[in-house]
């Protein structure tokens, strides 16, 4: 059973990219983002029909992400940078994905297999810290899933068994002092 709230009984919360609900929060002027920077896809013919090369850089030519195949060719506008930086679209084959800040350092590093999401998916804060890390199996959460404070203190950890919760999940205050704790047994609370 899956039960949905409202966002804003997470205290000091906010969604990120992939809809995954954190706990901490960012101060908004540090942001890389706030300059809105611009990006536009480098677009080339893939290795088979009907798919495209594609890398977004920054205007600069500095890479926002590498490489990856896909069966959905990108519009060659401008974007704003910032909402590229997500998992890709129609992914092709096998690879990492990665993505980076305009300050260069890592944004994100997905592996994936035959087109679908396999292995490690990790994201940081612009400051280098760690922001979330888990594991994903053929597409679906299996195994240690954490989350951290933009000041490295760890936020949620909790545990995926075939894509359902399984085991403790606890959160923290940015201060490293516990905030809540659960038992999940296939994803029911107990």
């Amino acid at each position: 059973m899956i039960s949905l709230c409202s966002l804003h009984t997470f205290a000091d919360g906010y969604i990120n990219e992939n809809g995954m609900i954190f706990i901490s929060s960012s101060d908004p002027d540090e942001s890389q983002w706030k300059e809105h920077p611009k990006c536009i896809p480098v677009i080339q013919n893939g290795e088979s029909p009907k798919t495209w090369a594609v890398q977004y850089t920054y205007l600069n030519n500095t890479p926002l992400t590498s490489k990856y195949l896909t069966t959905q060719k990108p519009s060659a506008q401008e974007v704003e940078c910032e909402h590229q930086v997500h998992f890709p679209d129609h992914i092709q084959g096998t690879g990492i994905f990665e993505s980076f800040y305009p300050n260069r350092k890592p944004r994100s590093l997905i592996e994936y297999t035959n087109g679908i999401y396999n292995g490690k998916l990790n994201f940081w804060f612009a400051n280098g810290l760690k922001e979330q890390e888990s594991n994903v199996s053929n597409g679906i959460s299996h195994g240690e899933y954490r989350i951290w404070h933009p000041n490295g203190q760890l936020a949620l950890s909790m545990g995926y068994k075939e894509g359902m919760q399984n085991g403790m999940k606890q959160r923290w205050y940015e201060n490293g002092e516990p905030w809540t704790y659960t038992r999940f047994e296939n994803e029911n609370s107990g």
